[in-house]
């Protein structure tokens, strides 16, 4: 079984060194967890994440093949800070987040999608003034795509 994480550098997180080659974030910690477990020792994690990707650039990457989703039974998807950082709105970010979710379903129906929220923002540590000046955006963000999973669940 193979699962593909997308997303921005929180995804990403160095995955690129030849010492992390899934990084040292959340996508190695899931193929930790993985291959504790004897019953998924046949599991394949690929690390799509990308410092300073936006939504409209997975998106595009996923229109453009260059990201193929087909043969993974589950992709993760944690993306959106960055776009906060640029002053997107969250309306613009979850409908865009919408787009990429209707594209994995029309590309590849068999596979599980587990979106994830944007991660909140401080600025305790007085870093990422663009991501943490507009920390309400987030909240906004992760209630729109909470609304965006139910109505997605509601029979039609």
């Amino acid at each position: 079984m193979q699962i593909i994480c997308l997303g921005d550098s929180i995804t990403d997180c160095n995955h690129l060194f030849e010492d992390f080659p899934l990084g040292n974030g959340y996508v190695q910690m899931l193929s930790e967890m993985f291959k504790k477990e004897t019953s998924f020792n046949n599991v394949q994690i690929k690390n799509y994440g990308f410092d300073g990707f936006t939504v409209a650039r997975v998106l595009d990457n996923i229109r453009q093949h260059r990201i193929s989703l087909h043969r993974s039974p589950v992709v993760t998807l944690l993306i959106g800070i960055n776009d906060v950082s640029r002053g997107t709105s969250a309306d613009t970010i979850v409908n865009r987040i919408g787009m990429i979710t209707q594209k994995i379903k029309q590309d590849s129906p068999k596979t599980k999608l587990y979106l994830q929220s944007v991660l909140p923002v401080t600025d305790h540590y007085k870093m990422f003034g663009g991501h943490t000046s507009r920390w309400q955006e987030v909240k906004k963000i992760n209630e729109g795509l909470m609304d965006w999973t139910l109505a997605l669940r509601q029979p039609r």
